[in-house]
């Protein structure tokens, strides 16, 4: 008898296991789905995805309003909270982003920076005039690290450097201020004499600009404020963030392509005038280059809405880019996926190049298309970003608003 009641008793205890488990798990399903952070336009609806049992803070059907001339970079907005059972599981903020127009360009420019400070690419040994070996930077200095001052100066270049270095007194430290990721640090270090040229040395490899070629994406007809590439430069050796201290786009003109191939990315070749600036760069983020046109000559004058992610889907688009000389001009590509919860803003879209003239002149999306517009329903959406190696007709965009908000 005691056998019998037992086993309806278990039976209901493991079903109920089952099903709150089954809960628990499509409940965190449903909340991984909720992006941290959502861009509306004024005047837009949005929805948010909740499960039975979760609520919001705020009705989950909105009507949001901001000012037209509030700053794109401070927008109207607000936080919502999503919570089960009155605990609080996950926190999202809305963003009101102001409808406006931009020109979508896509012309190639020569791009060239200096960083704000010098850039450690590593430590190195230093034979002495005595025939022994020093490393007088190691554990001291680490590469990525940015030599922000030297003896209480800015450093704003490595010729600089150089000279504190040689200048110092023998056995005196030369002082750094050192920017290590988000800390501050104060580093001194003893220069060694080296027996090649019998000048004083610390060792170090560093960098202090970069230059190449890339997409200009929009630029802001009233403030003239532009955005480009739709990611960062990085520095090749440290793979991080170069920080810019001044930096100009040249005007430049596409002179050969090397065609993209199966694992090996190809290459828009041209040639920049350094005498013809046409902008002034200022900013180096994860999401591209910004700055402010200063040139007029030349300038398209063609202003398109943009759009914002929720409005992207899946289907024909085309992207704005110039692959030879001067010409700028449309191509046909597909975007094959939409990702809305990204966790590299670079790559919200995967898009496809289907157009018959660009296969012929790039096989692809190439190195010097990145910041190309992507435009679909005459809005400009987007920006290409990265090519798959593997497959160079195949690559990833930037939703605009990611760049707008950053511009």
């Amino acid at each position: 008898m005691i056998n019998k009641i037992f086993k309806p008793k278990l039976f209901f205890a493991i079903s109920a296991i089952i099903f709150v488990c089954a809960f628990m798990v499509s409940t965190a399903i449903n909340i991984s789905r909720i992006p941290q952070q959502i861009n509306v336009m004024e005047g837009e609806q949005f929805m948010l995805p909740l499960a039975t049992g979760l609520r919001a803070e705020k009705e989950p059907i909105a009507t949001v309003s901001a000012i037209g001339s509030e700053p794109l970079n401070e927008p109207d907005g607000w936080d919502v909270t999503v919570s089960l059972l009155g605990v609080p599981l996950r926190t999202l903020t809305v963003d009101v982003i102001r409808d406006m127009e931009v020109v979508p360009w896509g012309a190639s420019a020569g791009v060239r920076f200096q960083t704000k400070g010098v850039l450690v690419l590593a430590t190195g040994a230093v034979t002495q005039t005595n025939g022994t070996t020093s490393r007088p930077s190691d554990g001291i200095l680490k590469m990525g690290d940015i030599l922000l001052e030297v003896n209480g100066t800015p450093l704003e270049n490595k010729g600089q450097l150089i000279e504190a270095v040689e200048g110092a007194k023998p056995g005196e430290k030369v002082n750094f201020k050192v920017q290590r990721e988000n800390e501050t640090l104060f580093k001194a270090i003893k220069p060694v004499v080296s027996r090649d040229d019998g000048k004083n040395k610390i060792g170090v490899w560093v960098r202090d600009g970069t230059q190449g070629i890339g997409t200009i994406t929009y630029f802001n007809p009233e403030t003239m404020a532009f955005g480009a590439l739709g990611h960062g430069i990085a520095d090749v050796d440290t793979r991080q963030l170069m920080p810019v201290r001044s930096g100009v786009l040249m005007e430049t003109s596409i002179t050969n392509v090397r065609k993209a191939a199966q694992g090996r990315p190809g290459e828009l070749i041209g040639t920049s005038n350094p005498s013809n600036i046409i902008g002034e760069i200022t900013q180096n983020s994860r999401v591209g280059l910004f700055g402010t046109i200063t040139s007029t000559t030349g300038l398209p004058s063609e202003t398109m809405g943009i759009a914002l992610q929720n409005s992207v889907r899946e289907g024909p688009a085309v992207i704005r880019a110039g692959v030879n000389g001067n010409e700028v001009r449309d191509f046909d590509i597909f975007i094959e996926r939409v990702n809305r919860n990204s966790s590299d803003e670079s790559k919200g879209m995967v898009i496809r190049i289907t157009d018959r003239d660009l296969i012929a002149a790039t096989n692809g999306i190439v190195q010097g298309m990145s910041g190309s517009p992507i435009i679909q329903d005459g809005r400009l959406i987007g920006a290409v970003t990265h090519v798959f190696v593997q497959n160079p007709h195949r690559g990833y965009g930037i939703f605009i608003e990611n760049m707008l908000r950053t511009g």
